[in-house]
């Protein structure tokens, strides 16, 4: 898995045109920007599509609201904080890569794409991932949560991945992001941070992920014996004898259990709501 962490000029002063103020100069340069240019500030709302789809390319048809922007002093103070925040993902990654890795291939059992992440300023704090549509780029300024970087670190592996659930819709959409929450929201900080997150992610979701953890287990390769040590850590209970074991979800890889689980929806979800230990 690559990630690599870039700064699009494009990218970067489109989000400081449309996004929310981040402070009052930056909100001062787009009323000015806006009172002067209404015509080619409203043209460049277009143009963020474009830019995710294809940055390396990308060129304006009016580039009159860029020029204003880029030699600006309170663009380039937001794109020096930005180079900061680029440095402290970069590291994050860094500091891990190794160990997710080791974890994409031990669990994932797949291939993920080297993706482009163009990184705005995390005051921002929002995130696009629409260039994953028919690419492999993204848009991220979700803040570190300092206190808990495994956190954040697997919400951007999250992110990147929930490619992979891109081709399902409805109720199948929702089995697929389910599992690739407890793989990549739950179990993944879990290993990183050495405590459980299996109560992390959305909450409209939980009830079909208590539904679905005891087949995760057995396709983490987690023996009957074994599943006991797991529902404690996690604080999720279940009934072993009430499920059989699919030893062989442990040998493929999470699309193929993705369709396992969408293929037994009508059995999986039909089992009663396990109980919090």
């Amino acid at each position: 898995m690559k990630i690599n962490f870039l700064i699009n000029d494009y990218n970067l002063i489109w989000n400081v045109l449309f996004q929310a103020s981040i402070t009052e100069r930056v909100h001062a340069l787009k009323q000015k920007l806006w009172n002067n240019y209404k015509d080619a500030y409203s043209k460049a709302y277009g143009d963020n599509k474009e830019i995710i789809a294809d940055y390396k390319n990308f060129i304006p048809n009016d580039d009159t609201i860029y020029n204003m922007v880029v030699g600006n002093e309170v663009y380039l103070n937001v794109k020096r904080q930005t180079e900061k925040y680029r440095i402290e993902l970069l590291n994050l990654w860094d500091e891990n890569k190794k160990e997710i890795n080791k974890f994409v291939k031990e669990v994932l059992r797949v291939d993920i794409a080297p993706v482009d992440i163009l990184v705005v300023n995390p005051h921002v704090d929002n995130m696009d991932l629409s260039g994953l549509e028919k690419g492999n780029t993204i848009v991220w300024s979700k803040k570190i949560d300092k206190s808990d970087r495994a956190k954040s670190l697997a919400i951007l592996i999250y992110s990147i991945a929930s490619k992979l659930t891109l081709k399902y819709k409805g109720d199948d959409l929702l089995i697929a992001r389910s599992v690739l929450e407890l793989a990549l929201l739950n179990e993944l900080p879990t290993r990183l941070g050495k405590r459980s997150y299996y109560l992390m992610g959305s909450t409209n979701l939980q009830p079909i992920k208590r539904q679905i953890y005891p087949y995760f287990l057995m396709y983490l390769g987690v023996t009957k014996e074994d599943m006991t040590k797991y529902m404690e850590r996690d604080k999720i209970a279940f009934d072993t004898f009430k499920y059989t074991s699919e030893r062989q979800l442990k040998n493929v890889d999470i699309n193929r259990f993705i369709k396992f689980c969408i293929n037994n929806k009508k059995y999986i979800m039909r089992m009663k709501l396990l109980d919090t230990v």
